[in-house]
């Protein structure tokens, strides 16, 4: 059997998203891959978006808080990713764009997501990126499809 580039990077996604769940359960949360354990996956962002408007601000473009983001972001994207997958049927694919790799979720209607994005974005924006809002919009619209 020859494993696809795609296949390497589900696998990985699958591993980031149990760092995910030891993540939060040393922060005293708990995920289960749940659609509810969304709104804790909101909680845990909105934790990591008030410690950046405490002042760490300032600094989170410059070296090594960039890379941090993006790690966050792996890390917490993979969890809302395989979420998506259990709960709405996806599939972990790579898609490239004017060069730039990416991870995304296809859905077999042909939506692409990407969750490791989406959790940047609520990182930095706050509740105007909330998960939670995102995942139910989501599952609403792909629910209308499937019919």
């Amino acid at each position: 059997m020859e494993f696809t580039f795609d296949d390497m990077m589900a696998v990985c996604a699958k591993h980031f998203s149990l760092v995910a769940i030891e993540l939060a359960e040393l922060m005293g949360k708990k995920l289960d891959f749940s659609e509810e354990s969304v709104n804790t996956l909101e909680k845990i962002l909105d934790w990591y978006h008030k410690d950046i408007q405490k002042g760490s601000n300032e600094y989170f473009y410059k070296g090594q808080t960039e890379e941090e983001l993006v790690r966050i972001s792996k890390i917490w994207g993979s969890y809302l990713g395989e979420v998506m997958i259990k709960n709405l049927s996806g599939e972990w694919k790579m898609s490239e764009t004017n060069g730039i790799k990416d991870l995304y979720i296809r859905f077999n209607n042909g939506w692409m997501i990407n969750p490791l994005n989406k959790i940047a974005k609520r990182i930095i924006n706050g509740n105007e990126d909330d998960i939670s809002g995102f995942y139910y919009a989501i599952k609403m619209e792909y629910s209308k499809i499937k019919k």
